[in-house]
């Protein structure tokens, strides 16, 4: 953003490959375990400093959160992830977009389809975690009408 000054929007989705241990930013070759204080606080902090640097810019941040996915101990753990996130975003007073509910997921319970229009289409690809062109639209459609609420973004069927 430092680099370059015409930024006005930042738009972050992360999460999918994160729910496991990770090394530590304070310790050196230290692992923090997932869901531990140390890892919860770690991790916030990194959400943060993303939110800080755009702020210190000037910048607008949209959050995309992290939807279900098919397996569920995975889902489980972005579930926990869409929780850290969506509190820091609104804290920081940015704007968050939950996947889930763009999808309709209820209780973060995971489907590949949804009726949309009165059509059914499909969301996500085979594997269960990635996106198909559908399902990246619908999220696309989402934030351009955040930055733009006056376009009146038609959906896709």
């Amino acid at each position: 953003m430092a680099d370059k000054p015409g930024i006005t929007t930042v738009v972050v989705f992360l999460g999918p490959n994160d729910p496991w241990d990770m090394p530590s930013t304070a310790r050196h070759g230290h692992y923090l375990k997932f869901r531990s204080p140390a890892w919860e606080e770690d991790y916030r902090g990194r959400i943060r400093s993303i939110l800080d640097a755009a702020k210190a810019h000037d910048v607008r941040v949209i959050w995309i959160g992290p939807p279900a996915t098919k397996r569920e101990r995975l889902s489980a753990g972005i579930l926990y992830l869409d929780q850290l996130f969506q509190s820091e975003v609104e804290q920081a007073g940015q704007t968050y977009i939950s996947v889930d509910k763009l999808f309709h997921y209820h209780d973060h319970t995971y489907s590949e389809t949804m009726e949309r229009n009165g059509h059914e289409i499909r969301l996500r690809s085979a594997d269960g975690t990635h996106f198909t062109p559908t399902g990246q639209r619908v999220i696309a459609e989402a934030v351009m009408k955040t930055l733009r609420p006056d376009l009146g973004v038609p959906p896709s069927p």
